[in-house]
């Protein structure tokens, strides 16, 4: 089994690109993360309290989904998120050392209970380009979402990349100049470039 990790900040437009990506690989599976089933998104950004609510429940939704599909053993599959991002989120959001100490026991027990992915393709924006594309899909628990918190969260980012470099295959894709709405075709070129590491 192989796992293709599209990764980025908030509204960078990995969604777009697992998606399209599963579509040019034969056989391969679009693992998509699941807001609608987060009971505490909405609060969260309404009121900073559901901070530690919000990301142990994003943690165990990314873990099920996780779990799941690689049970039922596809032989590819494109993720856009990875459960590593859940450290990320916790590392910005979570104020309480008592509550990061709760978090971190269950992200290291449940991590060492999936797979690693294959490959990470690591999506980068500029806060600018991020903030506005979140304006434009206009998602309703995302309305209150500010400026300075993209900023902040893809800060982090920048710093997790650093790191995940470090540790795996990556291939970064500046989302500033390849518009993959835009122009579809630029799908291929990543698609080649897989090949070329021989992960597809």
């Amino acid at each position: 089994m192989k796992h293709i990790c599209v990764e980025g900040c908030i509204g960078v437009g990995k969604t777009t690109v697992a998606i399209q990506l599963a579509n040019v690989i034969n056989g391969a599976y679009a693992l998509l993360e699941d807001f609608s089933s987060h009971p505490f998104l909405n609060d969260f950004y309404n009121d900073s309290k559901y901070t530690f609510e919000t990301e142990i429940s994003f943690l165990l939704i990314h873990y099920h989904q996780l779990l799941k599909v690689m049970h039922e053993q596809p032989q590819l599959f494109v993720s856009d998120y990875s459960f590593d991002k859940d450290k990320l989120f916790a590392d910005a959001n979570i104020l309480s050392e008592k509550e990061m100490e709760i978090f971190m026991q269950l992200y290291n027990y449940l991590r060492d209970r999936l797979e690693r992915p294959t490959v990470f393709i690591c999506l980068t924006g500029t806060t600018d380009l991020i903030y506005n594309r979140i304006l434009t899909r206009n998602r309703e628990a995302e309305k209150r979402i500010t400026y300075d918190y993209i900023d902040k969260i893809n800060s982090h980012y920048k710093d997790f990349f650093s790191e995940i470099r470090k540790k795996y295959n990556t291939i970064d894709v500046d989302m500033n100049v390849n518009d993959f709405v835009k122009n579809p075709t630029l799908i291929n070129v990543l698609r080649q470039q897989l090949l070329e590491q021989k992960i597809i």
